[in-house]
């Protein structure tokens, strides 16, 4: 898939920033890889992660693989879908049981970064 690609070096460490600032409330060292503002970065949801994504991908001529781009349109929806409905979601601590195999050491980091970046969230949107 990335035979013909160019400058993986930029697009790994872009991609890391993507994911880690979609992930969850992350430090400026991550979102300014990405957004020009901190307003821009709050605002973004899936649908602008999908296309940043592609972006990144299409400038560094790196094809995407039917499995990443299902999995990329199944979080779309699944975000798109909660957002109609008027809920939030964390569409990371949904899927991760399925996505990833943790033993139990790294399962409670995982939900107490969740819960730390949730945290951040309605402390930061609520004012």
């Amino acid at each position: 898939l990335v035979r013909h690609g160019r400058h993986l070096d930029v697009l790994e460490r872009k991609l890391g920033s993507l994911m880690m600032a979609g992930c969850c409330m992350a430090p400026e060292r991550f979102w300014g890889e990405i957004f020009d503002s901190y307003e821009q970065y709050r605002a973004s949801h899936v649908s602008e992660y999908f296309h940043l994504l592609l972006g990144l991908l299409s400038e560094h001529h790196v094809r995407v693989s039917p499995p990443l781009w299902s999995l990329m349109v199944a979080f779309g929806l699944i975000e798109g879908s909660m957002l109609e409905l008027g809920f939030g979601i964390n569409v990371l601590r949904t899927v991760a049981p399925y996505v990833f195999s943790f033993n139990p050491i790294e399962r409670v980091v995982l939900v107490a970064r969740l819960d730390r970046s949730e945290r951040n969230h309605r402390r930061l949107s609520a004012g």
